[in-house]
Formats: C-alpha cells, structure tokens, sequence
C-alpha cells in the first residue's frame, strides 16, 4: 500500500507479497485466498495518476493472477477410474468450479461412461507459487493416468496455456490424445487481435467477475468504487500487457510443432468482447497452415464469454 501511494517499491516488497498469494493458492486456503484478495483490491488507488505506476501494475497484475481460479489449485474428478475416455475440462481465467459445471453436465449427459477432470490454473508468479502448480498438474495427470484416450476442452486462453503446459509437463498426455476443443480462445497477438483494449478487457471483467460472484466487493468501497479502481488499474497494465504477460505465439508454435493433428473444434461467440471471434479464425487458420491433415471446424453461438454451454446448452451439446 506505501508504494502504490508513491512509496519506494523494493524487490523485498515484491517477494513478500510473492509468498503471500502462494499461500493463498491451495484448494484448502479459500478463505486466505478471499482475505488476499479483497487486501490487493483495498492497495490500488482511486486515481493512478496519483500513485506510483511500477507499483500498482504491480498490485493488478498480482490481483488478476489471483482471479485466474476462484478455486485456487483444486481438481475435481467425476466418473470411473475404470473409464476408457477422459476428457480433461481446464477453466477460463477468472472460473469456478460451479461456473464450469455446465460443462462437465454436457459431457455426463452425452457420454456418462467419460471420466472428467477439471481444474483452473492461477496466474501467480514466483518460485513458491510454481511448486504448487506443479503439485496441481501431477493430481490432474495421475488422474487420467488409466484413460486410454483423451480429449481436452481448453476455455479461453487461460486454459489453452494450462494445457500446454501440461502437454509438456507430461508428453504422453499428446500422445492419448484423441480430440480438442478451444471454447472461446485461443487469440494468437500476430494480427493485432490482443490489443490494448483486448487486454484491458481481459483484465477489468475478470477481476470485477470474480468479485462479484465471490461477493468480495470491500464494504466501505462500494461496486461502484470497487469498480472505477479495477478498471483504472487494469487500463494502466493493458499498455504494457503483451510486455509483461506474454503472449500465446511461443506456446502456439510448439503446439503447431508437438501436437498430434487431432481433430479439433473451435467455439466462438461474435457478442464476446473478451476474446474477439476474429482471433478465434486466425488460431485456427494456423493450426490448419502448419498441420494440413488437421480437421478444425468452427461453430459460433451466440452467448458471453465462456457461457456458451450456461445460456445454450441444447447448441452447445
């Protein structure tokens, strides 16, 4: 809080909060995780231009990296360990287990002998914080470790980028790989697509999304409050986000280089302000450039993002 009030912001500082939010990201730490929360949210100012700006991008890319899973590291396993097929569900940035419900029914009612896994990676940063993601990634991996065959259905690109790390992480989850569905993502940044206004889009309905459905808004704030810092703060990091995030290209390179050509859908909403259905195309239009026997089709629905099976489930099955 000193540093986002012009402060000396040090490496000590940065460390510090480092081990705070990876303490708070275990699937038994939900309550240190809102308290974290809610802490970070109260550190950004209602004005930037009054405070030191390293500091508080900082402070909102620490608070989105925290949003990324409402259930911290948890994984959740439905059907028989017995199953044949598993079909590996990775969330959106900013989901809940109870948001990505709706998809795991879709699957139980099409094919009720499937086993499910589903997980949401966090955005956390630092060394502590990389364990525990690790730890998260053996549970999902040993959890499909029977299934002859797998499909993955990645939400946006936060789950697009868990599952490339899992492909990594454990290889012979590309070579069971059976099928993939992209719901709402990827956007590769070649072509403009993850723009400044993308990102601050990306970063505001996150964090005012999860405070709202985690009813995390500070009560001497206010939503209204609440919400003119999130957004102040995510326009001051969206400037520098491909920058300080990253963008998917490496990851899509070495999809492009290491996937199996399985076939693959991709879902899109043209009323998605997150991830623009333009992006969409261009994702798949590479798949296609660098795998020529891949099979990508594309189907639209017209829903919020990452709420297709939610608002439409009979479209979405």
């Amino acid at each position: 809080l000193v540093a986002v009030r012009g402060g000396p912001f040090t490496t000590d500082i940065q460390r510090a909060v480092g081990r705070a939010l990876a303490r708070a990201l275990p699937a038994d730490a939900n309550k240190l995780w809102r308290t974290t929360w809610v802490k970070l949210l109260e550190c950004l100012p209602d004005h930037v231009e009054d405070g030191n700006g390293e500091a508080i991008q900082f402070a909102m890319r620490a608070l989105f990296g925290l949003s990324l899973s409402q259930n911290g590291t948890e994984v959740k396993v439905r059907g028989s360990s017995d199953a044949k097929v598993g079909v590996l569900i990775l969330g959106f940035g900013g989901a809940s287990m109870m948001q990505l419900e709706p998809v795991d029914s879709t699957y139980k009612s099409l094919r009720p002998e499937w086993r499910t896994v589903t997980s949401t990676f966090h955005g956390v940063h630092g060394d502590e914080a990389k364990l525990i993601t690790d730890r998260q990634c053996d549970e999902i991996i040993s959890s499909l470790a029977s299934c002859e065959r797998i499909l993955v259905h990645a939400l946006s690109n936060n789950g697009y980028f868990a599952w490339m790390r899992l492909q990594k992480r454990e290889p012979s989850l590309g070579r069971r790989l059976a099928a993939a569905v992209f719901d709402c993502g990827i956007v590769p940044s070649a072509g403009g697509h993850l723009d400044p206004e993308a990102w601050f889009h990306i970063f505001s309905k996150t964090t005012l999304g999860v405070m709202v459905v985690s009813d995390m808004t500070p009560p001497d704030l206010g939503i209204l409050r609440a919400k003119k810092r999130l957004e102040a703060a995510s326009r001051l990091l969206a400037k520098n986000a491909n920058e300080v995030l990253g963008t998917p290209d490496d990851d899509l390179a070495w999809q492009c280089a290491n996937e199996p050509p399985v076939p693959t859908l991709c879902l899109s909403s043209p009323i998605d302000p997150v991830v623009p259905q333009k992006g969409i195309f261009a994702f798949g239009e590479r798949l296609v450039a660098a795998q020529p026997t891949r099979s990508v089709r594309h189907a639209s629905i017209s829903a919020p993002h990452c709420q297709l099976a939610d608002k439409e489930p009979k479209a979405y099955a």
